[in-house]
């Protein structure tokens, strides 16, 4: 069982407050740890620092590691991840997720 990457990038609304973007960043952390045993790292992020000027906008991207593709699934149908979700999603212009097995040459 390989793991699995989950890349995730936030764009807030822009009547979002920076207490509600921490407030967020706490739901989240506290989500993943509720569901350590399914992760072998995670959640790791922060917001752009713009090198490269590529950020579309997004104010913040995280990473965590899932143990297997069962566990994402195990994850992702969690009451928890379902209850964060539905809360946040107010809050939310646009959302980029993206899950993946590290492979060789991307996979090609």
């Amino acid at each position: 069982m390989a793991p699995i990457i989950r890349f995730v990038a936030f764009k807030y609304k822009p009547s979002v407050t920076e207490t509600q973007k921490r407030k967020v960043a706490d739901e989240l952390v506290a989500l993943y740890e509720l569901h350590a045993a399914l992760l072998d790292y995670g959640p790791r992020g922060g917001k752009p620092i713009n090198s490269v000027k590529l950020s579309k906008g997004f104010d913040v991207a995280f990473t965590a590691q899932f143990k297997s593709r069962e566990a994402i699934e195990e994850f992702d149908h969690a009451d928890q991840h379902t209850d964060v979700g539905n809360h946040i999603k107010p809050l939310i212009e646009d959302a980029f997720v993206y899950d993946y097995e590290e492979a060789e040459r991307f996979g090609f």
